[in-house]
């Protein structure tokens, strides 16, 4: 029997499982900071709650946050967030203050706000911008993929 041609699909993207986001600590309170911000940073965190959770002053988790990190609580709470939201943009056609309510925003005006300091453009254009390299992909020719040549897209 002949075996049927196969058909490939070209991924959309790599998701990065909490298992795999994981960096070497060596504080184990930073660490747990990280554990704990990662896994409620949608739900509203905050970073008073985070070092009521690692029982350290809020001055004291920044302090070990900057040796360790080299950044602020705040700032991991918004890496976070924001990662949640350009997932949402891209997967999703939800409206940006349903995206804010899932991602920890209270507002999606402040949401949007953080994201085009951080992103460099508006969550709208950069759900465009996400959906337009997704039709490239679509329209490309099937025989490039195959050969693994695949068009590249302007960032």
């Amino acid at each position: 029997p002949t075996p049927e041609p196969l058909t490939l699909i070209r991924p959309s993207g790599v998701v990065t499982r909490h298992s795999s986001d994981i960096i070497a600590i060596d504080d184990a309170k930073v660490s747990a900071a990280c554990r704990y911000i990662r896994q409620h940073a949608t739900a509203g965190l905050t970073v008073p709650q985070v070092a009521d959770h690692v029982t350290l002053s809020r001055r004291a988790l920044e302090r070990r946050f900057h040796n360790a990190l080299k950044r602020s609580p705040q700032s991991e709470l918004r890496r976070v967030q924001l990662e949640r939201v350009r997932r949402l943009l891209e997967d999703t056609d939800h409206k940006l203050s349903v995206i804010a309510k899932m991602s920890g925003f209270r507002y999606h005006e402040y949401m949007s706000k953080v994201f085009k300091e951080k992103m460099g453009m508006s969550p709208g254009i950069y759900r465009k911008s996400k959906r337009r390299d997704i039709q490239v992909s679509k329209d490309a020719d099937p025989d490039q993929e195959a050969q693994g040549e695949y068009p590249q897209h302007a960032s």
